[in-house]
């Protein structure tokens, strides 16, 4: 399906309703903004065949696939971590690279005729001058997730001929189609390709070529890197403008859920009264607890919040409170296990941020004025004498939970909202406790701190253990939005930075944020697209050598989505996934070029995701890995404790827990390091 957001006029009750949606997207930009009205979908042309054509999901043109040969059992994998009762089958485990095979998978000619076919695969096919729209040249995907759809712009298609290939894998592909302009790669060659793959050292090159007006032409070579894994987290966001939620009778910001590998999401959390929408959320690492901040529609008055126990949620949905009557729990730092919330500083009433050359006030969404607080998760009590700083804006703990990161806004005068602070936190005791500041800018607004899980590895007389480091947003404005206050069209510059606590050193995500080395855009839609990132999150353990960034970005998806006027509002808001090496040095670009998270919806506005485990597994239970269990560790498919050394996915603390002396312990868990490209 290809969208194309425009703005249009409504009469009657739905332009009312409309009109009500557009007033709360305009004063509470970020998660709780409430719109009734679903996105328009545009005209344009769709992939023959495919379920928003109102077919079957199969490329016309694509062949029946045969069956392949299937790996040799070996080594386990880090393998996909869905919510209990998920359809999702994990990928099967990998044999060692020395057993494996060339396997080639052969979907020509299909539907294409003879003399399409020659025309094609002319060696001397001349270049056109139409680009890759996406995926962007060496992103990184992991495996078990939908493939991605091919787009490039300029020239639509009669027919097209793919040819991708890797060490151990070779795949040829024929379809046809009117106007073909984007085209998925089969779902089966993308996941034998992702099977065979041996990882960063072993790209995918995608060679296209399309034929139109009778004449062919080849796009440029195209290489993709698959990390050895699959993501081990399920992922919920806040959307408005849900087509799902509106089909279902829901009016207003929601909280979705995708699991990954599933082509469409959930609507996870919703309010149970029309008359109110779901604000900002936050969820746990360890996937057992949300907390959720109700408001009145459409968004200009806050409800109290609530907290849910998402240990026993299973695939249902809309699990009743574990405890309501909440305080301010909106962007709040929920403690790893959920058993504490610190609620973000508000030195104003809101729920406006301030404009540009004002000091800075609220985050967007939430009300005041308060201090920052921590309470108990399950009772709603307050801890009193915490040892917190006054106004800590958007808190964030560590992944074990020593640290806290928050925009620093105690400070006087016009430093106020300029720097990034960290305090060290006990749990025992529940304090808090030595503040430092670890990152200023007079001339920016650091924003939306969030940590990266903590690396231990070793070295040949000693282990090493990695000081914390942030992923953060870097805007210029004072409210930390990402579009302008209060007429919320013209979207706010920021984009994303990481930053290693123990040295200071810190550095943009030059990739990751969509330009090259030297900081300008690759994006294909140029400065239209460039430094629209923001909100951070990062998934709470490493998969496949990497640590795995969930971003906002208003940048256009290819030809699929593209909005229309280009600073639509919140439509234009989608979650984009991004690898980042681990053993980066500080200072440099760890990142690579992002993905678009599969599952989402094209027509509504997404953002602030959190990517969660599922809640642990006790002692006998079914388990792929370490990571789905209590005691973090899996032995024969069942969880067990510990009686042995660590092995892939298994918890440690220490690199010297692992059995293999080239694994290192990466947020809690052993895993490998890829050596940057």
């Amino acid at each position: 399906m290809k969208v194309r957001l425009a703005l249009r006029s409504l009469s009657g009750e739905r332009a009312v309703r409309c009109a009500v949606a557009v007033l709360g997207m305009v004063l509470v930009l970020l998660a709780s903004a409430c719109s009734s009205a679903p996105a328009e979908r545009g005209s344009r042309g769709r992939v023959a065949g495919s379920p928003a054509a109102g077919g079957t999901g199969a490329v016309a043109g694509a062949a029946a696939i045969g069956s392949m040969p299937t790996s040799t059992s070996g080594p386990l994998l880090p393998t996909l971590v869905a919510p209990s009762g998920s359809t999702v089958t994990p990928p099967p485990p990998l044999a060692p690279a020395g057993d494996r095979k060339l396997v080639s998978q052969n979907d020509c000619p299909g539907n294409v005729s003879a003399a399409q076919l020659q025309e094609l695969k002319r060696p001397d096919a001349p270049a056109t001058q139409s680009r890759w729209l996406y995926p962007y040249e060496g992103t990184v995907f992991p495996r078990g997730l939908p493939a991605p759809v091919l787009q490039w712009d300029m020239v639509t298609a009669d027919a097209v001929y793919i040819r991708a290939r890797s060490m151990l894998f070779e795949y040829e592909g024929c379809f046809t189609g009117s106007g073909l302009s984007s085209l998925p790669i089969p779902q089966t060659a993308w996941d034998k390709a992702a099977e065979q793959s041996l990882g960063a050292a072993d790209p995918l090159s995608v060679e296209l070529t399309f034929m139109t007006g009778g004449s062919s032409q080849r796009l440029p070579k195209l290489t993709l890197v698959f990390a050895l894994a699959t993501l081990k987290a399920a992922v919920y966001y806040n959307t408005y403008g849900s087509l799902l939620a509106n089909q279902q009778g829901i009016v207003g910001g929601v909280v979705m859920r995708v699991i990954p590998g599933q082509p469409t999401p959930q609507v996870f959390l919703s309010s149970p009264s029309p008359t109110h929408c779901i604000g900002c959320h936050s969820v746990s690492a360890d996937g057992s607890r949300m907390v959720a901040e109700l408001h009145v529609q459409p968004g200009t008055i806050e409800d109290a919040s609530a907290a849910f126990d998402l240990k026993s949620v299973g695939m249902q949905t809309n699990p009743p409170p574990l405890k309501d009557g909440l305080t301010r729990a909106g962007f709040s730092a929920l403690f790893p296990d959920g058993s504490v919330y610190l609620t973000t500083g508000r030195i104003g009433q809101g729920p406006i941020g301030n404009l540009p050359g004002m000091p800075p006030g609220n985050v967007p969404g939430t009300f005041g004025p308060e201090k920052s607080r921590l309470f108990d998760t399950t009772t709603g009590a307050e801890i009193p004498n915490t040892g917190m700083i006054d106004y800590a804006y958007m808190p964030s703990f560590s992944v074990d939970g020593s640290m806290i990161a928050f925009n620093q806004m105690d400070t006087s005068g016009v430093a106020a909202g300029h720097s990034l602070a960290v305090m060290s936190y006990d749990k025992a005791g529940k304090k808090f406790s030595g503040v430092r500041t670890v990152w200023s800018d007079m001339a920016a607004y650091p924003a939306w701190p969030f940590f990266l899980p903590d690396v231990v590895q070793k070295t040949t007389e000693f282990e090493q253990r990695s000081g914390k480091r942030l992923v953060f947003q870097v805007g210029v404005t004072p409210d930390f939005a990402t579009q302008e206050q209060p007429v919320g069209i013209t979207p706010h510059p920021s984009d994303l930075w990481w930053l290693d606590v123990d040295s200071g050193k810190a550095a943009p995500l030059h990739r990751a944020n969509g330009n090259d080395a030297q900081g300008k855009p690759y994006l294909p839609y140029g400065a239209r697209d460039a430094n629209k990132n923001y909100i951070p999150t990062v998934s709470p353990v490493a998969a496949g050598g990497y640590f795995w960034v969930f971003f906002t970005s208003k940048r256009n998806y290819g030809n699929l989505f593209v909005a229309d006027p280009p600073e639509l509002r919140a439509e234009g808001k989608k979650i984009w996934v991004a690898a980042l090496d681990v053993n980066a040095p500080p200072g440099t670009d760890p990142s690579h070029p992002a993905f678009f998270l599969p599952g989402q919806e094209l027509e509504s506005g997404n953002i602030r995701a959190f990517a969660a485990l599922e809640p642990c597994r006790e002692n006998g239970n079914s388990c792929e890995s370490g990571v789905d269990c209590c005691c973090g560790f899996c032995t024969e498919g069942k969880c067990a404790c510990k009686t042995t050394c660590a092995k892939l996915d298994e918890r440690c603390t220490t690199a010297a827990d692992c059995c293999d002396p080239n694994h290192v312990c990466l947020g809690g868990f052993c895993g490998v390091v890829i050596s940057p490209q």
